[in-house]
């Protein structure tokens, strides 16, 4: 399969089929691994997503992270510039408002964004992926255009991005594109696939 429209719908037709309790056993093992993996623990600034269509969870590891006195950023559509992400600061409890795909995020009246290269570690959701950190998202670019600057400046400080999936998202070879920024990694149910 080298067809991404191809890899989309076999992924999700996969992650799909996944019932409730194999949706949050999946949750909590792939938190389990991620809780005790170095980027995590020397993260202090952390991006997550609110999960959607079958996407693997990330809320019992956010919750840790909490504990842990680790801030938590989710992100929010660019009002200003087409198909980039902002990062604005997670309360639970506060409100979030539902952006043009109905996502909830946090409101930048009273959370106001920072930059993306100020994160140390994002959770990235997916659609499928491969063993070597390539992944498929869902079409919008908008991590890979939030991220680009990672392909230019290597010198300076940058968050370290694992795509958070199900293990049966995993395909064979993804085809990069020269504007795709690869992960460091992907957490699954099953394991830590480093790149």
């Amino acid at each position: 399969m080298n067809n991404n429209a191809e890899i989309r719908r076999s992924a999700r037709q996969a992650r799909r089929a996944l019932t409730h309790a194999e949706q949050s056993q999946h949750a909590a093992q792939a938190c389990q691994h991620a809780r005790h993996s170095t980027p995590f623990i020397a993260a202090q600034r952390i991006a997550a997503y609110i999960a959607t269509d079958g996407e693997l969870d990330p809320l019992p590891l956010v919750n840790h992270a909490i504990e842990c006195n680790k801030e938590i950023y989710l992100p929010v559509l660019q009002p200003t510039t087409q198909n980039q992400l902002w990062f604005s600061r997670y309360i639970p409890g506060e409100p979030l408002i539902p952006n043009r795909y109905a996502i909830p995020e946090p409101d930048i009246k009273y959370h106001p964004p920072i930059k993306a290269w100020s994160l140390d570690l994002v959770l990235l959701p997916l659609v499928a992926f491969d063993k070597k950190g390539s992944r498929v998202g869902m079409g919008g670019g908008y991590y890979d255009r939030t991220f680009a600057f990672m392909r230019k400046i290597t010198a300076m400080p940058r968050p370290k991005l694992f795509g958070y999936a199900h293990d049966c998202q995993m395909t064979a070879n993804i085809f990069l594109n020269k504007w795709d920024v690869p992960l460091d990694g992907v957490i699954t149910e099953k394991q830590i696939y480093y790149s």
